[in-house]
C-alpha cells in the first residue's frame, strides 16, 4: 500500500521499494513500514503456500533475519526516515497521508487522497490482483504479487488465529530484541 501510494504521489520520481537497504540508500528520504513481526511470519508462510510447522517456521525466520529485518534498527532514528507502523496506517488512510504530508512537507489534494484510498484499500487490492496466482507472480508497476492478500486481509494480530501457543512461544523468544526495539508485544489471547 505504501509504496503504491508513494508511486502515485510522486509520478515523476523513482522510487525503490526494498525488505534490506544498502549504505548508499541512507543518502535518500526513506519511508520504512513494518508489522508486527509474528504477523509478518504468518503472512510469507500463508503467501507462500507453505506448511506451519516447526521446520518451515525455522526456515523462514532464518530468512527473515537474512532478509534484513533487523535494518531498521540500524537506520530508524535518523531525520530523513519515516517511520509508518502497519498496525497504524493499515486501516487509517488519513494517518498515512498526514504522514506523507509532514514528512515531505506537501499536500496531497483531496481528490488524490481519495482516489488512493479506493484504489488501495484492502479490499480492492484483493479484487485487483489474482488471489489463485503464484506468489512469485509479480506486477511490474504496482509490485502487487499473487497470493498477496490472505483470508486474514491484513488483519492487525492475527498471529494469534494462526501460531499455535508454543509456535507464538518460540517465534518471540526468537525476535525478541526486534519487538523490544519496536515496541511490540505477545498478546496470545
Amino acid at each position: 500500500m505504501v509504496f503504491n501510494v508513494l508511486r502515485e504521489i510522486f509520478p515523476d520520481k523513482r522510487l525503490k521499494k526494498t525488505h534490506s537497504l544498502s549504505s548508499k540508500d541512507l543518502k535518500y528520504p526513506i519511508i520504512a513500514s513494518y508489522r508486527h513481526p509474528l504477523d509478518v511470519m504468518a503472512s510469507l508462510l500463508q503467501c507462500q503456500n507453505l506448511k506451519v510447522n516447526d521446520a518451515e517456521i525455522k526456515k523462514q525466520l532464518f530468512l527473515l533475519y537474512k532478509n534484513g529485518i533487523l535494518d531498521i534498527l540500524e537506520f530508524k532514528d535518523r531525520p530523513n526516515v519515516l517511520l509508518l507502523r502497519y498496525e497504524r496506517f493499515s486501516n487509517d488512510f488519513d494517518y498515512l497521508f498526514s504522514e506523507i504530508e509532514k514528512f515531505f512537507e506537501i499536500q496531497i489534494p483531496g481528490q488524490l487522497r481519495a482516489s488512493l484510498q479506493s484504489t488501495y484499500n484492502i479490499h480492492n487490492v484483493k479484487t485487483s490482483i489474482n488471489s489463485d496466482l503464484d506468489f512469485s507472480y509479480h506486477d511490474k508497476k504496482t509490485l502487487l504479487h499473487g497470493r498477496h492478500i490472505s483470508k486474514f486481509e491484513g488483519k492487525v494480530y492475527y498471529y494469534k488465529e494462526f501460531f499455535s501457543h508454543n509456535q507464538i512461544d518460540y517465534l518471540a523468544k526468537n525476535l525478541a530484541f526486534f519487538m523490544d526495539e519496536m515496541g511490540y508485544e505477545i498478546n496470545k489471547n
